[in-house]
């Protein structure tokens, strides 16, 4: 499988011109200040750079990246820089929305199954209490509610309620609710959208703020 397919969800690429009296070497000397910063390591050959990080600082302005690779390429427009950028973070937020669809469906599946239980149970729990009440006696019956005091009556207390056990299993089938599941799913999926276009749009500015001042400045 060609993960050039997909692996857009976790990689960042794109390009920055050049000006045609600026070399690599000063290229990347104006991009060394990002590469600067603890826990990035980089090896740089001829017309590339390859870096890591590890544990980067949330001052980093390349925090989101854990690795990646920059070149400078000759073309039709003259040359570019390029660069290939890996993401774990990008990863993450894009596999989160699936994680919590999986858990709205198991709990779909879960409230879907109890409710023939619960009818179930609810049918034995009548049928049980009529088979007892029909071998008592008018005289053996008791009330399912014990009567009220007759100071409660005189003081207007509500009477007590008949405590029904099949509502309390619907209470917690209700726990089982997949709502909260795909809120936190079309939450993470908004993330994940909003982070990807935002970081390409925002390296793509740091890298041509960092080369195309020295061009703009006349310093290269």
């Amino acid at each position: 499988m060609n993960l050039r397919f997909i692996d857009w969800i976790w990689c960042v690429r794109g390009s920055v011109p050049l000006a045609p009296d600026l070399s690599t070497d000063k290229a990347f000397e104006k991009l060394d200040a990002l590469f600067q910063v603890p826990g990035t390591t980089y090896d740089r050959v001829q017309e590339r750079l390859v870096f890591k990080k590890k544990n980067q600082p949330s001052q980093d302005k390349m925090s989101i990246f854990d690795s990646g690779v920059l070149n400078v390429e000759a073309s039709e427009h003259g040359r570019r820089l390029r660069y290939n950028l890996v993401s774990r973070t990008l990863l993450l937020c894009f596999l989160a929305p699936a994680l919590f669809f999986g858990f709205a469906k198991v709990f779909e599946f879960t409230r879907d199954h109890q409710k023939p239980a619960l009818l179930t149970s609810a049918s034995h729990s009548v049928a049980s209490s009529a088979a007892i009440d029909a071998k008592k006696s008018p005289g053996e019956k008791k009330d399912a509610v014990p009567p009220m005091n007759s100071i409660d009556k005189f003081l207007g207390a509500p009477a007590p309620e008949k405590k029904d056990d099949t509502g309390d299993k619907e209470k917690k089938a209700k726990k089982f609710s997949p709502t909260s599941a795909y809120v936190f799913c079309g939450l993470f999926a908004f993330l994940y959208v909003v982070g990807r276009i935002l970081e390409q749009i925002l390296i793509k500015r740091e890298f041509t703020r960092a080369i195309g001042l020295a061009v703009v400045l006349g310093l290269s």
